[in-house]
């Protein structure tokens, strides 16, 4: 068996986080190591702990979910991080995306919804989440002037499955190339989309079209 995912909830409700650490407990996959109360609390406590995913709050005091991710982003690139709030509003999901969150769920998802995003996100998957979100929300999260012109045939077919939802590793597969050219590929398609996550480069890919 692999190691569980270590796992930080970040959340100003105390209630909400024990709930939470309990029922994610219930899964052998899943590790708890820490809880913070706030945005700037999480940046200590990531430094500290060093999760492989944190479930982010937004409206928090102190610190919010959108500036906390921010700054634990540029420290942390390989981080995931979650948003797992109770506001469904298009700019919230448009500024934590900015802001370099990966994934973006309403509190009331099902836990094993949530433990499949946990899980996919960790192994490189998009879970499809962000594939839901209306029309509107997607022209706001792909950056202005985005064509996405110059992606060679290979970069495409990258592209494709990644809004499929393969990981780096089932690219390969499919693709019968290395797991470090396909990582190469990927780095050349967010530079090429200005995308600075997989969510972001799908949502470009669907929006603008590309892959028809």
């Amino acid at each position: 068996m692999s190691e569980p995912i270590k796992v930080m909830i970040v959340d100003d409700h105390t209630l909400f986080r024990q709930g939470m650490r309990k029922v994610l407990e219930t899964y052998r996959e899943i590790r708890v190591i820490g809880e913070a109360s706030d945005g700037k609390e999480a940046i200590v406590r990531v430094a500290e702990l060093q999760p492989d995913v944190v479930l982010m709050d937004i409206k928090m005091p102190r610190m919010e979910g959108f500036e906390s991710t921010r700054l634990i982003r540029e420290s942390y690139p390989d981080l995931v991080i979650i948003a797992l709030t109770m506001y469904e509003d298009a700019d919230y999901v448009v500024k934590m995306v900015h802001a370099g969150a990966n994934g973006y769920m309403h509190k009331d998802i099902s836990v094993d919804k949530l433990v499949d995003a946990i899980r996919h996100m960790h192994e490189g998957i998009v879970p499809p989440f962000y594939l839901a979100v209306g029309a509107e929300t997607l022209r706001e999260v792909v950056p202005v002037g985005v064509r996405g012109k110059g992606l060679s045939r290979q970069e495409k077919q990258t592209l494709k499955l990644m809004t499929e939802g393969s990981s780096n590793k089932e690219i390969a597969a499919k693709l019968s190339l290395s797991d470090q050219t396909i990582k190469g590929y990927v780095r050349s398609i967010f530079q090429k989309l200005g995308a600075s996550s997989r969510a972001q480069a799908v949502a470009i890919a669907l929006n603008k079209s590309l892959l028809e």
